[in-house]
């Protein structure tokens, strides 16, 4: 927990991170080298890494959708710079193609696909419309973030975190809107537990759900008071 708290609050000096100014730090889920987020998701919840259907193997299962969004959701309210690999909005794979090259590793999911100049590193559109579900949720995330410039110019000063009583892995966090001349504060929630809900006492008064397990952007979802509950892996942005 501790650590993802300064990766919100721009991985400082001062909290024993890298740098001296939010600004100066590079957020990023996934890069071109390693397995991609999605992948990584995949294999972490059990799947093969050998892949007998491309096609059927993109498309996401209801809980890799969520951890894809989850992710995706903390990436977009930390402070710094945010950096989107190629194909992560609809959780890309890379499955090794076959070539004229021998590779006893065709067909199985490439963890770094530098030297490859083939069909293992193309980008497949109708993969992005499998998940369009995902698709849409960080063009939410992205309107959200431009429109809001607390998510981006705010002061470590501006935060205050707030742990689960009965969840280890999830927390909360409360942003002002002194520094950064945003119109609006945020309370933020975080549940990376697969099991169990993460509930919040929100600070007094009524807060709009901008973005949910299900949907991001800057309109009003639904309205709220007192206290809100996190779902299982997943995230929830409020503002007021």
């Amino acid at each position: 927990i501790e650590t993802m708290q300064r990766y919100i609050l721009g991985t400082l000096k001062r909290d024993g991170g890298l740098f001296r100014k939010p600004s100066h730090a590079i957020n990023y889920l996934e890069s071109h080298d390693d397995h991609t987020l999605g992948d990584f998701i995949r294999i972490g919840l059990g799947g093969s890494e050998q892949v007998a259907d491309v096609d059927a193997n993109a498309v996401l299962s209801g809980e890799q959708l969520m951890l894809n969004k989850l992710g995706a959701l903390f990436l977009f309210v930390s402070q710094g710079a945010v950096m989107i690999h190629q194909g992560q909005e609809w959780a890309r794979s890379k499955v090794i193609a076959p070539t004229d090259a021998p590779d006893e590793r065709v067909g199985y999911i490439d963890h770094n696909s530098y030297n490859k100049d083939n069909e293992t590193n193309w980008l497949n559109f109708s993969h992005a419309n499998m998940n369009a579900e995902l698709l849409d949720y960080y063009k939410g995330l992205i309107r959200l973030r431009k429109s809001h410039p607390a998510f981006r110019r705010s002061k470590r000063s501006d935060f205050t975190f707030f742990n689960s009583a009965d969840n280890s892995f999830a927390f909360a966090f409360h942003l002002q809107k002194t520094s950064s001349g945003d119109a609006n504060e945020f309370f933020v929630i975080v549940n990376g537990d697969r099991d169990k809900s993460a509930g919040f006492d929100l600070p007094s008064g009524a807060w709009s759900v901008v973005v949910d397990g299900e949907r991001a952007g800057t309109k009003e979802l639904y309205r709220i008071e007192n206290l809100i509950e996190a779902p299982p892996s997943s995230g929830l942005v409020l503002m007021r």
